[in-house]
């Protein structure tokens, strides 16, 4: 229960599976933190699934970073 997972996350199906997984059958109680993979995920179906889990600590996690400067140059 003091652990934190960090996962970033895609619209890939698998991505889905596995957040599924940790959240729902790995036993575990670690905080879940959801980053966004720039520019590959729906932005909503983040915060849809952290309030459709609303009973597990799960939280979104922005890379900020991408925001401040362009995701597309080198080192970002």
């Amino acid at each position: 229960k003091y652990d934190l997972v960090k996962m970033v996350i895609s619209d890939d199906e698998k991505d889905w599976k596995e957040l599924d997984w940790v959240v729902n059958e790995s036993g575990t109680e670690a905080s879940i933190y959801l980053s966004p993979c720039f520019g590959e995920v729906t932005m909503h179906k983040i915060p849809d699934y952290i309030l459709s889990h609303a009973d597990k600590n799960i939280r979104a996690q922005l890379q900020i970073h991408k925001f401040f400067w362009s995701p597309m140059e080198k080192d970002v």
